[in-house]
């Protein structure tokens, strides 16, 4: 009966195990064992405590691994976890980044919006100088011209009386 149970939990592959160590040590322990009853009793009794040793002991392992599978499950996912964070904080960063150099590309237009406006009133102040000075100079030739009009004028009418005096 507790061979019994004994097999039902084991797996093929144990099982196969099992039966090669004991094919191989029945042998050596019948020819040390005394042909009686009691021995053989106790030859199998012995069989039986280790097939129950056998068993605890993969039991102990089949936990073992199902508690390193659950554990290392959860430290994966908890690295999954710090994976998507640290994701979404760069994220954040870059956006706030990109923010920050969308607000300074925009003052930058601006400056250069500001620097625009101060050309084209400089532009307009010197094109209304440039034009004041060329009316001005206008005046002054035109007054130079009138005044070299008058002179040639005077000088002419000299000449003129100078030519009657002669002639005279």
């Amino acid at each position: 009966m507790v061979v019994a149970r004994i097999f039902m939990a084991l797996t093929d592959t144990d099982l196969q195990v099992v039966v090669e160590h004991v094919t191989r040590m029945l042998p050596a322990m019948l020819s040390k064992a005394a042909p009686d009853y009691d021995g053989t009793q106790k030859l199998i009794s012995r069989i039986e405590q280790n097939l129950v040793r056998v068993e605890e002991h993969l039991a102990r392992s089949e936990e073992r691994s199902a508690q390193e599978f659950k554990a290392l499950r959860e430290l994966m996912q908890g690295g999954f976890a710090a994976v998507d964070q640290r994701f979404k904080d760069m994220q954040a960063s870059m956006d706030k980044r990109f923010g920050d150099m969308n607000k300074r590309f925009e003052d930058i237009n601006k400056r250069f919006e500001d620097m625009n406006k101060r050309f084209e009133d400089m532009q307009a102040s010197m094109n209304k100088r440039f034009e004041d000075m060329q009316a001005s100079m206008d005046k002054r030739f035109e007054d130079m011209q009138a005044s070299m009009d008058k002179r040639f004028e005077a000088v002419d009418k000299r000449f003129e009386d100078m030519n009657k005096r002669f002639t005279a």
